[in-house]
């Protein structure tokens, strides 16, 4: 970008933030301004104040948004720049400018991501001083050729989450990963928004009762493309109180049911590389490791 300057984002900027996830997405990308709106329109985000622009002849080439976590003392930065040329020109003034302002709103680290293959990403972060520090994997299941369990695990059932139940949720999920790397505590405002955001349901999230008592829930959506239907396991978790009892695989294996049942050809979902129970499990039900997503970090 030759006379690139930056700007906060605006109401009216929907649209062109739409343009620019597209084109960092690749050929064939879905995302439009009603979903850029939807999911800027999330209760722990302000565009506004968080959203940087890379303009260049008045035409935006690039976003940079910054998540703030304050609560665990971390903002999470989301960027992405077009056309590719640009990419390194306008990703590292954007990542500069919310380094910046995520250190402002009193962040004290931040985190930011990128494909393991993304050498061009790799330089750029480095050479702002980041240092990789986790590595996720995404990992998919043929569910064409998955098949249920002969017989159901004794004991449990599984329903549908209903509205204003959005606490059951959160309760358990803070429960199970409160601690971990990278996680902020969820509330149920936050959570009630994203149930009902574009392309989801509050039903499409399961809990799993013992004897009445939830003890598991998963979160799923499904994404429609070109290439089929893909289910998307967003989050997964068992009450600690209720761990030892193979909860998690069941939870999991209703879930991909449930996503088969939707219309699911594939299933998708992302786990720390270093959470061996979780690889483990999901490995044995069939899911296969696609690619990596690299995290890296920088101290404010």
């Amino acid at each position: 970008m030759s006379r690139l300057t930056l700007r906060k984002f605006t109401q009216a900027d929907f649209a062109a933030y739409a343009r620019i996830v597209r084109a960092a997405r690749g050929p064939g990308a879905r995302y439009t301004a009603a979903d850029a709106k939807d999911y800027l329109g999330q209760p722990n985000l302000r565009p506004r104040r968080d959203c940087f622009l890379a303009m260049n002849v008045g035409r935006a080439g690039g976003y940079a948004l910054v998540v703030p976590e304050l609560p665990i003392g971390r903002a999470v930065i989301e960027w992405g720049a077009a056309p590719a040329e640009a990419r390194v020109t306008a990703g590292e003034a954007l990542l500069a400018r919310c380094l910046a302002h995520a250190g402002g709103l009193g962040a004290k680290l931040a985190h930011v991501s990128a494909q393991g293959h993304d050498r061009e990403a790799a330089a750029l972060y480095k050479r702002l001083g980041f240092a990789q520090v986790k590595r996720q994997w995404q990992m998919r299941l043929d569910a064409a050729r998955w098949k249920a369990p002969a017989k159901a695990k004794e004991g449990i059932t599984v329903r549908r989450l209903q509205p204003g139940e959005e606490a059951l949720v959160t309760g358990i999920q803070n429960r199970a990963f409160g601690g971990s790397w990278g996680f902020a505590p969820n509330v149920p405002e936050e959570l009630r928004y994203r149930l009902r955001m574009r392309g989801s349901r509050v039903q499409d999230a399961l809990i799993l009762e013992v004897k009445g008592a939830p003890a598991a829930y998963c979160w799923t959506r499904v994404n429609k493309g070109k290439g089929g239907a893909t289910g998307i396991i967003w989050m997964i978790g068992v009450d600690p109180a209720y761990r030892g009892q193979g909860l998690g695989r069941a939870m999991l294996e209703a879930s991909i049911a449930d996503l088969k049942r939707r219309g699911a050809t594939a299933v998708e979902l992302t786990v720390y590389a270093d959470n061996a129970p979780a690889v483990e499990l999901y490995k044995a039900v069939g899911f296969k490791r696609i690619y990596d997503i690299d995290w890296w970090e920088k101290r404010l």
